[in-house]
């Protein structure tokens, strides 16, 4: 999981009238946009990849007086407010409580200031960062959303050490991290456990997070994390690679005896090592 708990709070916009709350439809926005946005431009995309959305994404760019403001719907429900352009007065008094390379992270306003890219992201809970924090929305320019294909990084390989995955990874994540982990909760019993956080490695259209778990040096397990409308998504796409899966409960759909599985709670791809996906299968 994420480095920082998920919180659940409305945000507000510093200068200008209070900004449309999470989870809002696009015609209850309505209202917001026509009396602040002095121009706007929607985007709509139904073929979506979007891990929040079962059916459509739609994004609304709206120029203000001093920044530009990204409005993104899912199913038509907001889920992000990316802002560009004069930051000062948008971000909290208080300082950042992380930092993670060149991200701030205030999570009592649920809000990330990227520095490297001069942006804000505002989110209904920080665990949404996972798929949208390296993403720079194509919209910003113009460009088309590509939905793009599902596959397992092909980086991937077990037994590897943690120099090795990282000069892998490098060219495919916006950026590394890596850590230890003070009690080793691995199901091989290392003596010592690290983990590499992925950030941006782009799967079916969005960056997505990976989550490397080593034991005693050697990579023994992988998180892939998706969204919540990821799940039937990847369900129809390892049964067609696997054929229908192995086992089922409310937590995992197990494919090929545990060569693969989704976690439905928290919606992420899990991957083994063989010691590992043998001690899963018992």
């Amino acid at each position: 999981m994420l480095p920082f708990a998920s919180s659940l709070l409305a945000l507000a916009l510093a200068s200008q009238a209070d900004q449309p709350a999470f989870g809002t439809s696009e015609a209850d926005a309505a209202a917001w946009i026509a009396e602040n946005c002095l121009q706007h431009q929607r985007h709509v995309i139904e073929a979506t990849r979007f891990p929040y959305a079962e059916h459509a994404e739609t994004h609304l760019l709206c120029t203000l007086e001093d920044r530009q403001v990204m409005l993104s719907w899912a199913d038509d429900q907001l889920v992000q407010i990316e802002t560009r352009g004069m930051l000062a007065d948008t971000l909290p008094e208080t300082g950042p409580a992380m930092e993670i390379q060149h991200l701030r992270i205030y999570p009592d306003e649920v809000l990330i200031h990227d520095t490297r890219r001069e942006r804000t992201l505002q989110l209904p809970e920080l665990n949404y960062a996972a798929n949208l924090v390296a993403w720079d929305n194509p919209v910003w320019s113009a460009g088309e959303i590509d939905a793009g294909a599902w596959f397992i990084p092909p980086e991937i390989r077990f037994g590897a050490s943690i120099e090795d995955m990282e000069a892998a990874l490098a060219g495919r994540c916006d950026f590394l991290v890596t850590r230890p982990i003070d009690e080793a909760w691995l199901l091989t019993e290392p003596e010592e456990q690290y983990q590499t956080d992925c950030f941006g490695y782009e799967i079916a259209g969005y960056p997505r997070m990976l989550e490397l778990v080593y034991g005693d040096g050697q990579l023994e397990q992988i998180w892939l994390l998706v969204g919540p409308a990821d799940i039937e998504r990847l369900r129809a796409h390892f049964t067609a690679i696997h054929g229908a899966p192995t086992e089922e409960d409310a937590q995992y759909i197990v494919f090929a005896d545990w060569e693969v599985a989704v976690r439905k709670d928290v919606p992420e791809i899990l991957l083994g090592s063989d010691r590992l996906q043998a001690i899963w299968r018992q």
